[in-house]
């Protein structure tokens, strides 16, 4: 046995590719054509096989292109989904998806014609309940010792080395009296820890500008919207192998989370067919 299997292993690709035809055409038997090349009965019976399924795959006929691959439930929740994904997804305008649905799905154009063009947004994809939903931004409370950390922080502005700088030193200095030692060093090393740099600022702008060319006028809404579309859509790639496929809520707590879609509460997603 294991003369046979050392055999196979050095036999060439070319003889086995004739040991293969030989076996289908049946010129010889199986015994004899082992005998011949010093192989097994078995690895003769495979080599047949595989060539059996190439023939098979070479004159199988092709997939038509008119041919149903899938069938897929058209619902209005379905729908709402498909315009909601084609508007934040794809970056499509209300008139590309208005003639997306006329040109590509027109029963459901036809059904839903006159509200795509009379609303807002096309067949009212988000219910109330969803927009309710929505974190809503909120400007920050300022503290009661808002008016005494600013002073300091105006002062931070202030080359050390003008007059400007020393006369507003003496000035809080006796205006607050040893107090001012204190808060002078905690909004120190507050500055000192936080990265004063608008590439932060120049990242959200390139992301939010592709968006903002979708509407006329922008809300507070619409902004919530790409708040929320943007921090629980799952990146697809990354540089970091730990974040491909999780989302940005995900990544910050730990824990998964249903597709944005259903947290929008257009219902569940279709089934992968398999």
């Amino acid at each position: 046995m294991d003369r046979c299997v050392g055999a196979a292993a050095r036999l060439p690709g070319g003889d086995r590719k004739e040991l293969a035809i030989q076996a289908l055409a049946r010129s010889e038997t199986v015994s004899d054509l082992a005998a011949r090349h010093g192989v097994s009965r078995k690895f003769v019976y495979q080599q047949t096989h595989k060539a059996d399924a190439a023939l098979a795959d070479v004159f199988s006929p092709a997939t038509p292109d008119g041919e149903v691959l899938f069938e897929l439930a058209v619902t209005k929740a379905w729908l709402r989904q498909v315009i909601v994904g084609l508007t934040l997804i794809c970056r499509g305008s209300y008139r590309g998806v208005v003639e997306f649905l006329r040109d590509l799905l027109p029963d459901a154009s036809a059904r839903c014609g006159s509200r795509c063009r009379t609303s807002a947004t096309p067949c009212s994809p988000l219910p109330a309940c969803s927009m309710a939903s929505w974190p809503r931004s909120r400007k920050p409370t300022p503290s009661p010792n808002h008016s005494c950390v600013k002073p300091p922080s105006v002062l931070h502005r202030l080359p050390s080395t003008s007059p400007a700088y020393w006369q507003e030193w003496n000035r809080l200095r006796a205006t607050m009296g040893g107090k001012f030692y204190v808060l002078f060093d905690a909004v120190s090393r507050a500055m000192a820890d936080t990265p004063r740099s608008s590439s932060l600022v120049e990242n959200l702008n390139s992301r939010l500008r592709t968006y903002f060319t979708l509407r006329r006028h922008l809300g507070g809404a619409y902004l919530d919207l790409l708040q929320f579309f943007l921090n629980h859509r799952c990146f697809m790639r990354s540089r970091r192998a730990e974040r491909q496929g999780k989302s940005p809520r995900e990544l910050m707590t730990g824990q998964r989370h249903p597709h944005w879609l259903t947290l929008l509460g257009l219902g569940l997603l279709q089934p992968q067919q398999t």
